[in-house]
């Protein structure tokens, strides 16, 4: 008797198995197949999840999180109330309430588990994953790769049909409702192997299909919501809880129905057919099938060369991301029955017919800080903190980007303000704001010449989503950097180019660089308007480069090796 658990960003799903049959359990408090991946903390101090999280996310949406599983070995912190967590605790939390609910309901205790996870993920995400499953009770825990789960269970679900012949190549196309990724798979006797996948996990899911939804109800209605959006006050925040689940609720009515109405007694309140859904959609699904493309293309293949390609995730049901896909692929296309379970049921196929273990990847030691150490010490003397000289207020942050002096900060940092800069170990100069571009957020300052090294700029193609990077600046009069990855690399905000990060936002860091791992930069911290604040924006290098070159300034555009 074992346990297989899938746990995604938007759900998680498990089934307890015996032998070769696949008994799905379900949950103790809903009766479903899969269940929100989601945790509150309560006013006892409990981790509540799934369901129980959904229950009381209204009453505090300060304590609710969700969105939380990319970040996984990442030292992201999520604050929930007045407390701390890492990801690796909410995860411990999911897998120890499944745990406990599958035990009740066979009445026995389960000591084995095979848990799926993302191809991409390293031996320390890995690691990670394998430590929350022992810390919650499991002596045996087996990790399996999504895809290659998606494989078998596609094998096993087809075996009375065709059999899977060797060197057979499957591209796994997986639309869940936050991201997107694919992969190419090849049978090898038994069993299957990643030929071939995606460098990262793409914002292309079903969650972005429901904010197709949530701005077209934002800009029909947007007097009636009078500025909701943008408010961040806790009754706004329940308010943009509710109305975006109503959008999701919305998108998955659509995949059934050709249109949807709303009604408050005899009154349409709100109508979307699924030809203008799907309408708005089209770019999206487009960029997954030109991902799929790049991914065949870089892996030396042929369209002719791959069997099959399969189609999981709860969000690949939408009617028209199929037709989409015939038509732009000349290969079988399969949408593999139950997408939202299939890597969960695969990895319990995947445990009942090996003849060997699974067993996780050998304890990893984490990822080495000392390039964050090193990055810390080199960059922290080139960025400054701004100061309003009228008060002596802290007001944000600016970093060093010519041998001449030129420091760079946020426009809104210095409008109606004479600057003074201070650097980390005390030092300060009378600083003259010689250029400023509002459309861009972006100015520039000049001081006398001082010691530190002005830095240098990455090459903007290489920068990648997933990349991990750190952010700078100053919050208060007191140095902050905190690390994170990419998410997006070309969010695009008010007609600006913006890079997204999962790095916290401190208060007066606006204006601070994003540095990557070679020590250059990427952007600049750009949190102005109404942007989460939980995130870091950034102005993207290509307008930073315009803006000096209208100054004539030239700035450092290679890294150093």
């Amino acid at each position: 008797m074992h346990l297989s658990i899938n746990i995604g960003n938007y759900s998680y799903s498990y089934s307890i198995i015996k032998e070769l049959n696949v008994e799905s359990t379900s949950d103790s408090i809903i009766h479903n197949y899969f269940f929100p991946t989601t945790i509150y903390l309560s006013d006892k101090g409990k981790l509540l999840v799934g369901q129980e999280a959904e229950k009381y996310r209204l009453e505090n949406p300060d304590c609710y999180c969700c969105d939380f599983m990319p970040s996984l070995g990442t030292k992201k912190p999520w604050v929930l109330g007045e407390r701390s967590f890492q990801t690796e605790e909410f995860i411990y939390e999911i897998i120890q309430k499944l745990k406990s609910d599958a035990e009740t309901s066979i009445k026995q205790t389960i000591n084995d588990v095979v848990i799926t996870i993302p191809a991409i993920y390293d031996n320390h995400q890995n690691f990670l994953m394998s430590q929350a499953a022992r810390d919650a009770g499991f002596i045996s825990v087996g990790l399996l790769a999504e895809p290659i789960a998606a494989a078998h269970y596609y094998e096993f679900q087809n075996r009375n049909h065709q059999t899977v012949t060797e060197e057979e190549i499957y591209l796994v196309y997986d639309l869940g409702e936050n991201s997107f990724d694919a992969t190419l798979v090849q049978k090898k006797k038994s069993a299957f192997e990643i030929v071939f996948q995606s460098k990262r996990k793409y914002d292309l899911g079903g969650k972005l299909f429901s904010e197709v939804i949530y701005q077209n109800l934002v800009s029909r209605y947007h007097e009636l919501l009078n500025g909701l959006p943008q408010k961040k006050d806790r009754e706004s925040l329940r308010l943009k809880l509710d109305l975006k689940n109503w959008c999701q609720n919305i998108k998955h009515y659509l995949s059934e129905e050709i249109r949807y109405r709303e009604y408050i007694g005899d009154r349409e309140i709100y109508t979307i057919s699924r030809q203008d859904f799907e309408a708005a959609i089209t770019s999206h699904i487009k960029k997954t099938c030109d991902l799929c493309h790049k991914l065949i293309q870089d892996a030396d293949l042929e369209q002719d060369q791959i069997s099959q390609i399969l189609m999981i995730g709860g969000s690949s049901s939408i009617p028209c991301i199929k037709q989409t896909l015939k038509k732009e692929f000349s290969i079988p296309i399969v949408t593999i029955d139950q997408p939202a379970l299939t890597a969960c049921f695969g990895a319990a196929i995947k445990e009942t017919t090996t003849e060997e273990p699974l067993q996780p990847p050998p304890p990893s030691i984490p990822e080495t800080e000392a390039w964050i150490e090193a990055t810390v010490e080199k960059i922290k003397s080139s960025v400054f903190c701004l100061y309003d000289a009228n008060n002596s207020n802290a007001v944000g942050t600016g970093f060093l980007v010519s041998d001449r002096g030129h420091i760079l900060t946020c426009n809104h940092v210095v409008i109606n303000k004479s600057i003074q800069v201070k650097s980390h170990n005390g030092d300060s100069w009378e600083a003259i704001v010689i250029g400023k571009e509002p459309s861009t957020n972006l100015a520039m300052l000049q001081i006398e010449k001082p010691e530190s090294k002005s830095l240098f700029f990455a090459n903007p193609i290489t920068i990648e989503e997933g990349d991990r990077i750190i952010a700078f600046g100053y919050s208060s009069d007191n140095f902050t950097f905190s690390q994170g990855i990419i998410n997006n690399r070309d969010f695009i905000d008010m007609g600006i180019s913006q890079i997204q990060t999962d790095s916290p936002f401190y208060p007066g860091n606006s204006g601070g660089p994003i540095i990557n791992k070679k020590g250059a930069v990427i952007g600049i911290i750009n949190n102005n308007n109404s942007q989460d604040q939980e995130l870091v924006y950034a102005t993207a290098i290509r307008h930073i480069f315009a803006f000096a070159a209208q100054l004539r300034i030239s700035v450092k555009r290679v890294a150093p090796r």
